[in-house]
């Protein structure tokens, strides 16, 4: 009988130790980014896909996106908006340092040209609209305006390249020479609420950067247009 007991202890003591390490260890996944990152990266592996890691919104992301951003020789940016580059998220690309060159190119919605077909700004900004009373009078296209009249001094500096493209606001693309962070846009939301996902270089940073590419080299030079009208 004593010695059942002390097996049933033993079980008993077995069980709860798994149980705490198991509570410790999901305890330290949810509040750990290094935890969690790490664990992204062993699913991804075994899943044979590129995910880093998947941010809850971009200041989550701001630290690791501005590290990569100092990393890199050429960064590619798709937005829909751009009202970031007034901020700090952007901000390692804009300092000005003829000591480090870098190739930077970066794709705003064109404000300047009439739209081929489907008004994509307008389109945006009825998505909007819906959930944001400020939208719908063409305060997108006015924020989009000022965006460009701030990066014009680094455009006329030769710091950036800068081109209105006429496409869909499918999302916020950030192309560095490691990684591709995506945030989809949704249409009953701010883009600054969304996850940002970063990429490993692989097929999907390959399809991004294909993508921009295209993109690029259909849209036009803003500046040009501008002095032309």
């Amino acid at each position: 009988m004593d010695g059942i007991n002390m097996l049933v202890n033993l079980i008993i003591g077995i069980v709860g130790s798994l149980i705490s390490a198991t509570l410790v260890f999901l305890f330290a996944s949810w509040f750990s980014q290094t935890t969690r990152i790490a664990l992204t990266a062993i699913a991804s592996t075994f899943l044979s896909i590129e995910i880093k890691y998947v941010f809850k919104d971009g200041d989550a992301a701001q630290k690791t996106i501005h590290e990569s951003l100092k990393r890199s020789s050429t960064v590619r940016i798709l937005a829909g908006r751009g009202n970031e580059f007034q901020g700090v998220f952007y901000s390692p690309l804009l300092e000005i340092n003829p000591k480090i060159k870098k190739k930077i190119q970066i794709l705003l919605p064109d404000v300047i040209n009439s739209p081929r077909g489907v008004d994509w700004i307008a389109y945006r900004e009825n998505e909007l609209s819906q959930v944001d009373n400020a939208f719908g009078k063409d305060l997108l296209k006015q924020q989009i305006k000022t965006v460009y009249h701030f990066l014009s001094y680094y455009h006329n500096e030769g710091t950036i390249e800068l081109k209105g493209y006429d496409a869909p606001h499918i999302g916020k693309i950030i192309i560095t020479d490691d990684y591709v962070f995506l945030t989809p846009y949704s249409a009953t939301s701010h883009g600054r609420q969304s996850r940002i996902t970063q990429y490993g270089r692989g097929d999907i940073y390959e399809y991004y950067v294909r993508y921009f590419e295209m993109v690029w080299e259909d849209s036009k030079e803003v500046f040009n247009e501008q002095q032309n009208a």
